[in-house]
């Protein structure tokens, strides 16, 4: 399907060739070709380092355009499998919580095991137990950095007591007054 040639007033016929160099479906083909064919590009790496790469069909911009359409609001465009490259049977308009879904798990993100299932802790913060208690995402990340158990870092906001003698304990075991392991709360050496 050849794309429609609108010119506009005061364009040179000769340098003008579609129409769409500044539009969002346009900018998204320079980005996978960049990503994937640059090794000056920053995501290079991510992607035609680690041998992504862009079928010949869409080094042309009209045959992306013709093979994906237009990009729908709201959507960005994301490989089906996440080591294939960017050609029409792998690719699809998606929104970005599908594309999470998608990706290779970095090694920073952390699976946290908790009622018997294994997620991620932004999975956990949609879950319905952990809505119901109104628990931001970052407050997840934040209660899980400070030591406390799953079961303990999803359920409700503990009382102040409980905050206090969790920090006390903290402190204890790093000042040495307690061992690590020990599950009591007893001081192991007498403080004058």
């Amino acid at each position: 399907m050849p794309l429609p040639i609108v010119l506009q007033p005061g364009a040179n016929r000769r340098s003008f060739k579609h129409g769409y160099s500044h539009t969002r479906i346009y900018k998204c083909w320079e980005d996978i070709k960049k990503r994937c064919l640059n090794p000056h590009s920053s995501l290079y790496k991510y992607y035609g380092g680690r041998g992504i790469t862009v079928c010949e069909r869409w080094f042309q911009f009209a045959n992306f355009l013709a093979d994906m359409g237009e990009c729908p609001p709201g959507l960005t465009i994301e490989r089906k499998d996440n080591d294939g490259p960017y050609c029409k049977d792998n690719c699809k308009w998606a929104t970005m919580e599908e594309q999470s879904k998608n990706k290779r798990v970095a090694s920073h993100v952390k699976l946290v095991t908790c009622w018997g299932e294994t997620k991620t802790v932004a999975d956990w913060a949609r879950d319905s137990r952990i809505i119901a208690h109104g628990l931001a995402l970052q407050t997840l990340y934040s209660r899980l950095a400070h030591g406390l158990r799953p079961e303990a870092a999803f359920g409700p906001k503990p009382d102040k007591a409980a905050q206090l003698a969790v920090l006390n304990r903290a402190r204890d075991i790093r000042w040495g007054r307690i061992h690590e392991g020990d599950s009591r709360w007893h001081v192991t050496s007498s403080r004058t």
